[in-house]
């Protein structure tokens, strides 16, 4: 989590706290446990402790969070790369936000889409995708390299300062959640990986039949959600559940 903006700065209220995350499969398994009405929170704790290795930065942030928001005062929206501005539609028709918590993550395939585009010289103008995830915010990553590898753990170093930047357009208090993923635990249930498309609202039970580990989730207005779609494509993900009409629901 990034020190600047913790959450214990932002304290305590009755609005909606709206969390913004990447879709990548291995943030669900978190992501679910903020909107778990049914479980209650010391067991909730207990779960999300039993996601990581060791009680790590992140870990103990989220851990933060999750004492501090209740499910039924929390949303969670993902795309790929956490990317708040490509949530813009969906987060204009949410009242009431109060905090807006960004979920970042290393290895994100979204930020490799942003690699490859600076890798290339795409530009916003002719690449679709690129422009999606604001390509050009993340231009001074790729300097002289024209290694994608180096370019992408750039491009990840950059993204939290980018979506914080872009989220302060929708709310004043903002934080950061870096999720370092080499230290999740993981039970893949197979090798196909799913993707997810559901309206806002609901986690967890949309991922109810989904191979736990295996599915990516895009949760956002129908028409924010489409290049994501795109992007979830070029990472070889075919199989698609598509939960039904867009509504924002709590």
């Amino acid at each position: 989590m990034s020190n600047d903006e913790g959450l214990a700065a932002l304290g305590h209220d009755s609005g909606i706290v709206v969390i913004v995350a990447c879709m990548d499969r291995r943030l669900v398994e978190i992501l679910k446990l903020f909107r778990d009405r049914e479980t209650p929170l010391k067991v909730r704790q207990e779960r999300l402790r039993s996601l990581f290795n060791r009680e790590t930065e992140d870990y103990k942030a989220l851990s933060g969070l999750l004492a501090e928001t209740t499910p039924e005062r929390t949303l969670v929206l993902t795309n790929a790369g956490a990317n708040v501005k490509g949530l813009s539609k969906t987060l204009g028709e949410i009242r009431g936000i109060s905090r807006l918590v960004v979920m970042t993550h290393n290895d994100c395939g979204g930020m490799k889409v942003v690699a490859n585009g600076l890798s290339s010289g795409a530009t916003e103008e002719s690449d679709e995708l690129f422009r999606h995830l604001g390509g050009s915010r993340y231009k001074s990553a790729a300097g002289n390299s024209r290694d994608i590898e180096e370019i992408k753990e750039r491009v990840e170093m950059l993204n939290p300062g980018v979506q914080r930047e872009a989220a302060r357009s929708f709310c004043t208090k903002v934080a950061i959640v870096q999720v370092d993923v080499r230290g999740l635990r993981q039970e893949p249930e197979g090798n196909e990986h799913w993707l997810l498309v559901a309206p806002v609202g609901q986690y967890p039970h949309a991922f109810d039949g989904t191979p736990r580990w295996q599915t990516y989730g895009i949760v956002g207005n129908k028409e924010d959600e489409v290049v994501d779609r795109k992007i979830a494509a070029t990472l070889g993900i075919s199989r698609i559940v598509d939960r039904g009409p867009r509504k924002i629901s709590r």
